[in-house]
């Protein structure tokens, strides 16, 4: 009887294990998940934006006359990215000047020919290229860069534009998300596999490791695991390396837990396995189930727990409560804080489902094309704020979307009368609203139809009744074919 009970406490104590490294493993997963698509993302996309922004403010006539291409912009687009030690360059090819934002004081010796970034001048390109990591002059501080050739209107390579990305930023990320583990969090180049920044170094040992094995709750015991994972925006990998040991402990854990109290009270703690062995099934079936259906989700929605759960509770809870916050950041246009393209669609969904009646209204800034040309394009994204903030004000904030460039598109209630008021209401905000910045006159297009038709089919004929606007000498409004008849002009 000891014997089988041993037995069975071994083989409890194995499908233990094998749970807890699947959970762990989990975790790591989603680790690496929290650097790849939120830390490291942002980082990248910042420096993206910063490169972006420069390039679009450049004064290029300036530069071929040998001026200095630092503008008034510079220091506020270094403030994109808060690390204050990161800096923005412009090598001028004609001069061999390089201007720099902080200031950096150009030593003797350098030669720009001998840096890495200097292969854009030789092979000029005009998409943004990372480049590195390789060591700062003057310092060995690795560190990679953000390029991109400038060229002149008739071709002719003017100089690179490039904003500096600190090794020790990225570091400090993987450091962070750690959080002390005995565990190696590295990332490398997929190229030649070289290693780019490393925590915990000591403890990585992946020569002979197939990475992202499903069999780790075995030969994790010899070996370790390891997971890799591939950046899209970056020419790397990026790594987490689970030595033996772990293995080991979680092993030993297990097998110690579940035998010393079985060897104590035979029959009760058989029990309290078994009881304790469906309850941990039950609240892992509940963990996996939840992440699948955020997976799948369209949109979040609470779900009530189908029992009282005692480990995963505030976890599901937080998750949920996560995955409604990147929801609604999703649905939200970055630039107007209005809804954007994904949330009309997701929204036409529904109402087609509902089987109700509603109103489309359709709407486009006028001459938007020559207000970005004549004004600049910081006034033009003034003027799609302000314009999405009137729009909200009147047909409400959660019936607003940026749907397009200048385009903008409203759902309300299907109301002829209510319709029409409210597209007399939003064309005298727009005819009214003051513009400091300029005399320009800001004024809309708009064309509404009303269903409960196909949202497909409500769409073309609220971009008809659009058309007809503009075709009609635009800063109007008209209702598609079908409520014509009924439509007062405007």
């Amino acid at each position: 009887m000891g014997i089988l009970i041993f037995c069975l406490t071994l083989l409890l104590s194995v499908g233990h294990y094998h749970n807890y490294i699947h959970l762990r493993m989990n975790t790591y997963h989603d680790m690496l998940n929290v650097i790849k698509n939120i830390y490291l993302l942002e980082l990248v996309v910042k420096s993206e934006r910063q490169l972006t922004s420069l390039s679009a403010l450049l004064d290029k006539t300036d530069i071929e006359n040998g001026q200095s291409a630092i503008n008034h912009t510079w220091p506020i687009v270094h403030k994109i990215k808060m690390e204050a030690d990161h800096y923005i360059y412009f090598y001028n090819a004609q001069t061999g000047n390089i201007d720099s934002y902080p200031e950096w004081k150009r030593p003797d010796d350098f030669d720009p020919v001998t840096r890495p970034w200097y292969a854009l001048i030789e092979q000029p390109t005009d998409k943004p290229s990372w480049i590195g990591p390789y060591p700062e002059f003057g310092s060995d501080k690795p560190v990679i860069s953000l390029g991109q050739t400038i060229v002149s209107t008739d071709g002719r390579t003017l100089g690179v534009l490039l904003v500096d990305m600190s090794l020790d930023s990225i570091h400090c990320v993987m450091e962070r998300v750690s959080g002390g583990l005995d565990v190696a969090i590295f990332m490398r180049s997929k190229e030649n596999n070289e290693m780019i920044s490393v925590i915990n170094e000591q403890l990585l040992k992946i020569e002979h490791i197939i990475p992202n094995d499903n069999s780790v709750a075995l030969s994790g015991l010899t070996q370790g695991a390891l997971i890799l994972y591939s950046l899209p925006y970056l020419p790397w990998e990026i790594g987490l390396y689970i030595p033996a040991h772990r293995f080991r402990q979680a092993f030993m854990n297990e097998l110690v837990i579940q035998v010393l109290p079985v060897t104590a009270i035979t029959l009760i703690t058989f029990l309290g396995i078994l009881f304790l062995l469906k309850i941990f099934y039950q609240e892992l079936r509940l963990v996996e189930k939840e992440v699948r259906r955020l997976g799948k989700a369209a949109q979040p929605h609470s779900v009530a727990l189908p029992f009282s759960s005692w480990f995963v509770e505030k976890s599901l809870k937080a998750l949920n409560k996560k995955h409604q916050s990147q929801y609604q950041t999703l649905r939200r246009d970055p630039l107007t804080r209005v809804l954007n393209r994904r949330a009309f669609d997701q929204d036409k969904k529904v109402l087609l489902t509902t089987n109700q009646s509603y109103a489309l209204i359709l709407i486009d800034i006028d001459h938007f094309k020559h207000i970005n040309d004549s004004w600049g394009h910081q006034f033009g994204d003034t003027v799609l704020c302000r314009i999405a903030e009137l729009i909200a004000s009147v047909v409400g904030e959660d019936h607003t979307y940026r749907i397009g460039g200048d385009e903008f598109a409203c759902i309300v209630p299907a109301d002829v009368e209510h319709l029409e008021s409210t597209l007399n209401k939003i064309q005298h905000c727009a005819s009214h609203q003051q513009w400091r910045e300029t005399e320009c006159p800001i004024t809309l297009s708009m064309g509404a139809a009303m269903g409960p038709d196909e949202p497909t089919t409500l769409f073309q004929q609220a971009d008809a009744a659009l058309y007809q606007s503009k075709h009609m000498g635009r800063n109007c409004w008209h209702l598609s074919a079908d409520q014509a008849d009924n439509q007062t002009p405007q």
